[in-house]
């Protein structure tokens, strides 16, 4: 069965905190391969989700969401880079 994908509305607060990640990410983007921080965002990923509240979320809600997510993170950046000439990242 399929639980329906947690909304979250983009208000300053989840901006800033994605923000926040972005300014992370950039700050090691020259010292660790691209392939490293990716396996230590998903590392981080699974941390969190074993912080989440096991009798509101099951494993599987919460893979769906990350899921999910991922996806929508892969299209946003990709539709974003639609209109930048190829230079190099994929």
């Amino acid at each position: 069965m399929s639980t329906p994908m947690k909304e979250v509305k983009v208000d300053a607060v989840t901006q800033g905190f994605a923000d926040d990640i972005f300014v992370v990410l950039n700050k090691h983007a020259g010292a660790l391969p691209a392939d490293v921080m990716l396996a230590l965002s998903a590392y981080v990923t699974g941390q969190i989700m074993a912080l989440q509240d096991q009798r509101k979320m099951t494993t599987g809600m919460a893979f769906e969401i990350i899921e999910r997510n991922l996806q929508e993170g892969n299209r946003s950046i990709v539709e974003g880079m639609r209109d930048i000439k190829p230079g190099g990242n994929a």
